[in-house]
This record gives structure tokens, sequence and C-alpha cells, in this order.
């Protein structure tokens, strides 16, 4: 009975694991992108850059971390 147990608890914690994998890289991504639209937005107010030189950033900074926009 207890290898049973053992089994099961080594194949939750290898789930566990197998899915923390695969989610925590798309909230980091997201987690920079959208860090890098406020930065953005804050400091590039301050400047004369114009509006398509930072929709420009914006995408050069989307393909960097290999987001898809359409």
């Amino acid at each position: 009975m207890s290898t049973i147990k053992m089994l099961f608890a080594v194949s939750v914690l290898a789930s566990l694991v197998y899915v923390g994998a695969k989610i925590i890289p798309v909230y980091m991504g997201n987690y920079q992108f959208q860090d890098a639209i406020k930065s953005e937005a804050t400091l590039e107010t301050y400047t004369n850059k114009t509006e398509n030189d930072i929709r420009a950033s914006i995408f050069h900074k989307a393909q960097g971390l290999e987001i898809p926009i359409a």
C-alpha cells in the first residue's frame, strides 16, 4: 500500500513541475511586456518621439519576447 502512495505522490509532484514549467515562462513574458509598455508610456512622454516610433519600439520588444502580435 505504501508503494502505491509513493508512486501517486511522485506522479503528482512530477505533474506540478511539468505544469509549472509550462505556465511560469508565459507569465514572465507577459510581465516583461507589460513592464516595457509601461516604461515606454511613462518615459517617452517627455521626449519628442513620434507615435509610430513608440509603436515600433513596442513591436520590437514583443518580437524579442516572442509574443505574437497581429
